[in-house]
């Protein structure tokens, strides 16, 4: 039995994820099973806001520590300034971690990309279709956000070296 939970929290770590044992039935609460660590990096001078509608989704996602300035740590609005990263933290609902993010630009465009991990053991990954512009998705891994540079969507249109195609990575 020990070495079976030790293997079990030695996938876990290698997934990037954790147990949460805080779920309490009698009252009604349902923590998540496993939870993901990943990042928002804003690598631009401007701030960018990140959301995600609660009736889109499976679990949750926990901007930064709760200390941020415009920031509400459950599933948003959270406005990252410019030159800062930030943790996120997804968790899984009856082991399930999916949703939508809304990343809106300092002009207020707002783009819509869902995102869905295929088992609690993993972290999700952000759907997309080619290039992304201003924001690189899953990158550098599966659920972290990349602003590379840009201030607006506008900004980072037809940038051939953003053009990635890939699928989830593991």
């Amino acid at each position: 039995m020990l070495r079976l939970t030790l293997a079990l929290g030695l996938i876990s770590t290698l997934a990037g994820c954790t147990t949460s044992p805080d779920a309490d039935p009698a009252k009604g609460t349902t923590a998540p099973f496993y939870s993901c660590y990943r990042h928002i990096y804003n690598n631009s001078s401007c701030p960018w806001t990140f959301q995600i509608p609660q009736e889109t989704q499976y679990g949750n996602v926990y901007f930064g520590d709760g200390t941020l300035p415009n920031c509400t740590q459950m599933n948003g609005p959270c406005t990252v300034a410019g030159n800062t990263t930030i943790e996120i933290h997804y968790t899984y609902t009856r082991g399930s971690s999916q949703g939508v993010y809304n990343i809106t630009d300092r002009t207020g465009t707002k783009r819509d990309f869902s995102y869905s991990a295929p088992t609690a053991a993993q972290c999700p990954y952000i759907r997309h279709a080619g290039g992304t512009g201003a924001v690189a998705l899953n990158d550098p891994a599966d659920g972290d956000i990349n602003v590379w540079g840009a201030c607006t969507w506008a900004d980072g249109e037809n940038k051939p070296w953003q053009m990635r195609q890939s699928g989830p990575r593991r």
